[in-house]
């Protein structure tokens, strides 16, 4: 690696939202120094609740176990200690980070650290990997494993061994002399066709017998009067015009860190529209961390995976999203998301109409509308989150629009007049204008 130390995190937990109330019930940490594992720490946390019977199918972890296992004030203290000022890495991090800061917050502790995710890394440097899971990753490059799963300290140091083999097959692939923990969190966020021309670069940079370009002038852009000209700027500070006395303030993009990062966004999302292995958990945790792609000037915050437990039964519903509005006397309204690669429309000839799935996002979706019908049900989620919603709007985010004409969509859709349905291609259409816009400063 670099002259840095990680430490790598995995944990198990009650469910999928700390923002719901779920909790962690067992943290593994590992610490990753000079290219191997260093030290691990591991343990059981009481989350103060009862697991589900298929958490503890799945991870192995029972109700009494947790019973006689150390509190969360207990467990996250000796975690932070652990983690000290260590770089942080996660598998699939937007998650591991929700649930670390939202039980460091209750213990009243922060993290400074930033995360690097290695399922985004792994998709650039491996994207010809069947899939980007943990376990298939490890099968894929044929790393020795405990061959447990789904504990928290064996994920961990599975996750630590898939690091260092990528860091390894970035130093011998690119001839890179070190592998900064910077690069790696920069890897994550390009595209996949920017991730080769990012290394090369690096290792061009770390060339010490690589030619130094000698810069004799600079381009520039500068403001005279009211008009924007651009310039050639030399090294002694004189410049010349180039563009005469036209001007060019139409043809000039502003660039920034913020829509660089807004275009590798989109990227991202178009590599994952157009992946064969992407999960909706793929699709969940982009929009998570890309709220501004299902949020429009009605919406302020997009909620993941709020539980929503019904008063009569106890049953409880986990939507998507919940969106909740900018204007204070609004309420709130519901996303509901499915693949890309799931059918939206069928295309018969003597009439098109909307897929099976579609009509099945739409039954979750009123399942969803009709809990917020319930007075009791209203108040209680008002009492939990502060957010009010009766009789909500039914957005779904699916499949590719292909072919279909927009005579033949507006007619579809005049079948469920509820429903507002977008396909993951107008999504991408959506940002890119957006960008577009951005880009010319308007």
């Amino acid at each position: 690696m670099g002259n840095y130390s990680l430490v790598v995190l995995d944990f198990e937990t009650t469910g999928l939202s700390p923002y719901g109330g779920d909790r962690i019930i067992e943290v593994g940490a590992v610490l990753v120094s000079g290219n191997r594992i260093a030290d691990s720490f591991q343990s059981l946390m009481n989350p103060g609740m009862r697991v589900s019977s298929f958490i503890e199918e799945y991870t192995g972890i029972t109700n009494q176990m947790l019973e006689s296992a150390p509190p969360a004030a207990e467990v996250m203290g000796r975690l932070a200690d652990f983690m000290g000022p260590h770089h942080l890495v996660a598998h699939n991090a937007s998650f591991d980070s929700r649930f670390l800061d939202s039980e460091l917050q209750r213990v009243s502790l922060s993290r400074q650290q930033e995360f690097a995710c290695s399922m985004l890394l792994s998709r650039r440097l491996h994207p010809d990997a069947q899939s980007h899971s943990l376990e298939k990753l490890i099968k894929h490059k044929n790393l020795t494993t405990s061959g447990v799963s789904h504990r928290a300290l064996a994920d961990a140091e599975m996750t630590a061994h898939l690091w260092i083999s990528m860091v390894n097959d970035l130093k011998c692939d690119f001839n890179l002399k070190e592998v900064p923990f910077e690069l790696m969190q920069q890897l994550s966020k390009v595209s996949k066709n920017a991730a080769r021309d990012l290394l090369m670069k690096t290792a061009a940079d770390q060339d010490e017998d690589s030619p130094k370009k000698v810069v004799d002038e600079f381009i520039a852009v500068g403001m005279f009067g009211n008009k924007l000209r651009l310039l050639s700027l030399a090294p002694d500070g004189s410049y010349r015009f180039l563009d005469g006395s036209v001007n060019l303030q139409n043809f000039l993009h502003i660039d920034t860190p913020e829509t660089r990062a807004f275009q590798q966004s989109i990227e991202e999302l178009e590599d994952l529209i157009n992946s064969r292995t992407t999960k909706e958990n793929d699709f969940q945790a982009f929009f998570e961390r890309n709220p501004n792609f299902i949020l429009n000037d009605e919406y302020k915050k997009a909620h993941p995976h709020l539980i929503l437990s019904r008063e009569s039964d106890g049953k409880e519903l986990i939507p998507d999203f919940v969106l909740e509005p900018i204007a204070a006397n609004g309420v709130s309204d519901i996303l509901e998301l499915k693949l890309a690669n799931t059918p939206a429309y069928v295309l018969k000839k003597n009439r098109p109409r909307f897929s099976a799935a579609v009509f099945e996002a739409c039954a979750q979706l009123r399942e969803y509308s009709a809990f917020f019908d319930d007075e009791v049900n209203r108040e209680s989620i008002y009492q939990k989150y502060s957010i009010l919603s009766y009789k909500p709007k039914m957005f779904v985010i699916i499949g590719r629009r292909g072919n279909v004409s927009p005579i033949e969509i507006r007619r579809i859709h005049s079948d469920i007049p509820g429903l507002c349905l977008r396909t993951y291609d107008d999504i991408v259409e959506m940002m890119k204008n957006r960008l577009s816009s951005r880009l010319r400063g308007q």
